[in-house]
């Protein structure tokens, strides 16, 4: 019987959501054109609109008050 050394790598993944506010320059753009889809190892995980989570697309277009959530593993956590 061979004896199996067992690893275990467990990555912690953070979460950080964050609010499109109506003047800023991402409303009106799509995720991909804001270059919302991979920030350096941060992950958009979600869109919600006015509470309700939308379906994932690149062409979905931002709209003032939407709320993004993003996960990264722990070297790419803002401070």
């Amino acid at each position: 019987m061979k004896s199996h050394a067992m690893t275990t790598d467990f990555k912690q993944r953070y979460l950080s959501e964050f609010e499109v506010v109506a003047t800023s320059n991402l409303e009106g753009k799509s995720i991909i054109g804001a270059e919302l889809i991979s920030l350096g190892g941060r992950e958009l995980r979600s869109v919600r609109r006015h509470g309700i989570k939308l379906a994932y697309s690149p062409d979905l277009t931002l709209q003032g008050g939407d709320k993004l959530t993003f996960a990264c593993s722990s070297p790419h956590v803002v401070k």
